[in-house]
C-alpha cells in the first residue's frame, strides 16, 4: 500500500509539473485555455507527465539504492 501511495504522489506531482511547464508557453493565457484550446496541448501534457513520472521513479529507485548501500 505504501508503494501505491508513493506512485500516486509521483504521478500527481508529475502532472502538476507538466501543467506548470505548459503554462510557460507564450500563447497560453490561462489554465482553461491550456486545457481546451488545442488537442496538441493534451498530447504534450501526457508526454511531459510520463517523462516526469519516469524521472521521479528513477530518482526514487536511485535514492533507495544509495540508502541500501549506506546501511
Amino acid at each position: 500500500m505504501n508503494r501505491q501511495k508513493e506512485l500516486l504522489s509521483i504521478l500527481l506531482v508529475s502532472f502538476l509539473a507538466s501543467i506548470m511547464l505548459g503554462m510557460l508557453d507564450y500563447e497560453t493565457e490561462s489554465l482553461v485555455h491550456l486545457l481546451t484550446s488545442d488537442p496538441g496541448n493534451w498530447i504534450a501534457l501526457l508526454l511531459y507527465t510520463g517523462a516526469f513520472t519516469l524521472l521521479g521513479i528513477m530518482l526514487l529507485g536511485f535514492f533507495r539504492g544509495i540508502r541500501s548501500l549506506v546501511r
